[in-house]
């Protein structure tokens, strides 16, 4: 008990010093996906949190919708759901003190679903990999806690993301 009194207490000391170095936020986006001669353009949603370092370089994971794609002809349904968890280090370069531009350097944890139907038979398979992921983007800070970004992503060979977020730090 005394243990975790003076972990409490330790914690509730070094709170302030953490104060305004986490953030949370969420961004929508327009995914193409393109692979073998077939292609999609699909709306995308995004939430990630993450802690700043310093001025330059934070730490951010994320859950992002990459591809939800459902179709049927007569008897035949087939859907595809494709999203990834992402941890990256985001490098940034102030420009001025409301704008800057940055960059990303992650890992990606990539799961696809695919389920096909015809009449009463079922079949669905599901895949995992982790992929490199790169992004270049730009913030804009309305005040010190509540920032725009825009980024283009490459999370994967085949899909390309451009997006627009909000970031609040708190």
């Amino acid at each position: 008990m005394k243990k975790l009194m003076a972990l409490a207490m330790a914690a509730a000391f070094t709170a302030p010093a953490f104060a305004g170095d986490f953030y949370a936020g969420g961004d929508v986006g327009r995914n193409r996906f393109s692979q073998n001669g077939v292609s999609f353009n699909k709306t995308g949603l995004a939430v990630f949190g993450g802690y700043k370092l310093n001025d330059t370089v934070s730490l951010e994971a994320g859950y992002r919708s990459l591809l939800k794609e459902t179709a049927s002809q007569g008897s035949v349904s087939a859907s595809v759901d494709l999203y990834a968890l992402q941890f990256s280090g985001v490098f940034s370069a102030p420009v001025s003190n409301e704008f800057s531009v940055y960059g990303r350097l992650g890992l990606n944890s990539l799961r696809g679903d695919v389920k096909i139907k015809e009449g009463n038979v079922t079949y669905s398979d599901s895949s995992n990999e982790t992929k490199f992921l790169w992004g270049i983007g730009a913030s804009y800070a309305f005040t010190k806690d509540v920032a725009l970004r825009v980024e283009f992503q490459k999370p994967v060979k085949e899909v390309q993301v451009l997006s627009v977020g909000v970031k609040f730090a708190f």
